[in-house]
């Protein structure tokens, strides 16, 4: 994680320390080794600025700056949802596409993830949003991606209530 990001002891909550980028992410390989599919919960605590993105990228280099914002090189990729926006970066070309019926995630929001490998799926859902689910699809999973997380607020946080394997 970036210097604006802490982690707790556990390593399942990660926090903006001041209103600057920051980026967290996970130790688990999301490649298609295995047809299976990754599921994580999360709880968001705070998200004052309206800015938390979660998703999936292939490089964890960018620590202090958002990935999605970084990244150049045609290797990388990224796909992650965030106030209220499909955020992409393939073949070295950004996207970002707002979807109808939802927002940035709100104080409390329960999201889950799931990243299916056999369909090429990344799918984002939550209760709060007026659309059932967001999904991403023809994932490129000839990369090797990790949970990717990036936020801006003071105090902004993520948690992780649960990961495993479907």
């Amino acid at each position: 994680h970036g210097q604006q990001i802490t982690v707790n002891e556990e390593k399942d909550i990660a926090t903006c320390t001041d209103y600057a980028d920051g980026c967290a992410y996970g130790n688990i390989d999301v490649c298609n080794d295995i047809n299976t599919i990754y599921r994580w919960k999360f709880k968001i605590p705070q998200n004052s600025a309206a800015n938390t993105a979660i998703g999936i990228c292939s490089t964890s280099k960018y620590l202090d700056r958002w990935f999605q914002e970084r990244m150049v090189e045609e290797e990388e990729m990224y796909y992650a949802f965030g106030y209220g926006c499909k955020l992409s970066f393939r073949e070295a070309k950004k996207c970002r596409e707002a979807v109808e019926g939802t927002e940035p995630y709100r104080k409390d929001d329960v999201v889950i993830m799931e990243c299916d490998t056999a369909n090429k799926t990344l799918t984002f859902t939550t209760d709060t949003w007026k659309v059932k689910s967001v999904v991403f699809k023809d994932i490129d999973f000839s990369k090797t991606y990790r949970m990717a997380v990036t936020m801006h607020g003071e105090q902004d946080a993520v948690a992780l209530l649960q990961f495993d394997f479907v």
